[in-house]
């Protein structure tokens, strides 16, 4: 069971201590790019983890993801556990589903045969996307099918 959010003790000066910069982190890793992307990953989670049973509230997670990719850009499981968190770790909102989206097409783009981030992005197009104008649901709707 879910705790509903409560309002956390940590303010966004605490967050930024712990994040740097892409380049920064290509450097500390010194060669061992993918164990580094196995360090943000465990952060990755217990970020998200310390924010779902608080604000849910993510402002750095999508920063964390994406020095995971560009450290290991193989590491296929962190397509999918970032798509989830993105689109499920708090309210759907349209912005929530495109960038949940966003983490699918880069998984597509270097996993093209696989096909749970095809699935997962259909799944976003077809049932958690939701726009007022209706023409624009069905072509949504339709995006969905063509990636199932």
């Amino acid at each position: 069971m879910i705790r509903d959010a409560q309002p956390s003790s940590r303010s966004a000066a605490d967050e930024v201590l712990f994040v740097t910069d892409n380049s920064t982190v290509s450097l500390m890793s010194l060669g061992y790019k993918q164990a580094a992307a196995d360090i943000i990953w465990l952060r990755s989670i217990q970020y998200f983890v310390a924010h779902l049973m608080t604000d849910r509230r993510y402002p750095w997670l999508e920063h964390f993801i994406y020095q995971i990719i560009e450290l290991d850009e193989r590491f296929k499981q962190v397509y999918l556990w970032a798509g989830s968190c993105l689109l499920y770790g708090g309210e759907i909102t349209v912005d929530k589903v495109m960038a949940s989206n966003r983490i699918y097409e880069e998984a597509l783009k270097r996993f093209p045969n696989d096909y749970e981030p095809a699935y997962r992005l259909g799944m976003n197009y077809f049932s958690e996307l939701r726009v007022s104008d209706p023409q624009e649901q069905q072509r949504y709707k339709a995006m969905g099918i063509a990636y199932f």
